[in-house]
């Protein structure tokens, strides 16, 4: 299995602009990341993990900085993430890549999904138990909703056009090398964090 190791990053950091929100500009950017790490995947395995230097789970903010990481200058430049990008070069600041620093912490940052609400769960309890959904209700009368306090990306699906919440969860960990997503994300594979 190939194996990122994490040893160069490019950092992306969002400009503020009145006329933009932050948040909808990270909705933008973090998809069109999606959506080149599903393009250079290297036989359905992405080595490129995502952070954000400012998440903040008090706040629900992921900041305004999102660094990927690469196994190689190679591998950056292959990314070529300033020309795939350049739609976004008045609202965005992209470093030339940079070697990751010596002595460095690491964390996992995953893709947490909420279960959804008790209607949603009903209905789909009923339509797979093939039970009314009524009865199906009656299962779900003690369920607290799972409200997820975690920071989002509001994203928009390129293939059915359908809005979803990503929810990202940081969690301090050893160095553990694996591969990630198509969002740069992993339940097991970590990343450096730094300042």
């Amino acid at each position: 299995m190939l194996q990122s190791n994490n040893n160069y990053y490019q950092e992306i950091t969002l400009l503020p602009y009145q006329e933009i929100n932050l948040n909808f500009l990270m909705g933008k950017i973090f998809n069109s990341l999606h959506l080149l790490f599903v393009k250079n995947q290297e036989m359905g395995i992405v080595k490129n993990g995502i952070s954000f230097p400012e998440y903040n789970k008090e706040n629900k903010t992921l900041g305004t900085k999102i660094r990927i990481f690469y196994d190689s200058i190679e591998s950056c430049n292959k990314m070529n993430l300033k020309e795939y990008l350049k739609a976004f070069a008045d609202y965005i600041h992209i470093t030339n890549s940079r070697e990751v620093p010596k002595n460095v912490n690491y964390a996992i940052f995953k893709r947490v999904q909420c279960k959804g609400s008790k209607n949603k769960l009903a209905r789909r309890y009923a339509k797979r138990n093939n039970i009314s959904y009524d009865k199906a209700i009656t299962l779900y009368d003690k369920y607290i909703q799972n409200i997820n306090n975690l920071p989002y990306i509001k994203l928009k699906s390129s293939s059915n056009e359908n809005r979803y919440t990503l929810h990202i969860e940081k969690n301090i960990s050893k160095k553990q090398e694996n591969t990630f997503n198509t969002f740069g994300l992993s339940n097991n594979s970590s990343v450096p964090i730094f300042w």
